[in-house]
């Protein structure tokens, strides 16, 4: 049920980017501590974690989700 909560989470936009900053702490902290089975999860769901579309080159202020997302893909 909690990892259902996080994939829902992550599909999140708009005024709500902390839920999805918030969901990518907790998969980064079931990754490096949690079960296998968590982990796997997460590897099934590996196509939630995409590369953000930033259209200007101007810095974001959402810089620090860009960055967690990117490195969850690597």
């Amino acid at each position: 049920m909690a990892m259902n909560v996080l994939w829902t989470r992550l599909g999140e936009t708009g005024k709500d980017w902390r839920y999805v900053y918030k969901a990518l702490a907790v998969i980064e902290y079931l990754v490096a501590h949690g079960c296998e089975r968590a982990v796997d999860d997460i590897i099934e769901h590996t196509f939630h974690f995409s590369a953000p579309n930033v259209a200007s080159g101007a810095p974001s202020p959402n810089q620090n989700i860009r960055s967690s997302g990117g490195s969850k893909t690597n």
